[in-house]
């Protein structure tokens, strides 16, 4: 009977190991591919910082353009609504 309780228990610690080792090359594997696809991204961010390095200098102008058409856009608002409270019901 010990024989067969000694034998049980090495099955189980066997079964045990080889789960355990399964479960790591899975953690592995899942890291190596997390890497493979974090290096593509860090090259295609180092892609668009080359390709907007140009814009720096316009954002100020496009900004300051906006803003003025803002304003003009919030004084046509403004008279569009006059003419709807004179006009309106």
């Amino acid at each position: 009977m010990t024989g067969l309780l000694t034998q049980a228990t090495w099955l189980a610690l066997a079964l045990l190991v080889i789960a355990l080792v399964l479960y790591l090359v899975g953690v592995l594997i899942a890291l190596w591919r997390a890497g493979t696809h974090l290096a593509g991204v860090e090259a295609h961010l180092s892609q668009v910082a080359r390709d907007t390095e140009p814009l720096e200098g316009k954002v100020g102008t496009i900004n300051t353009a906006l803003g003025q058409l803002h304003q003009g856009l919030g004084a046509v608002d403004r008279d569009l609504a006059g003419i709807v409270r004179l006009f309106g019901p």
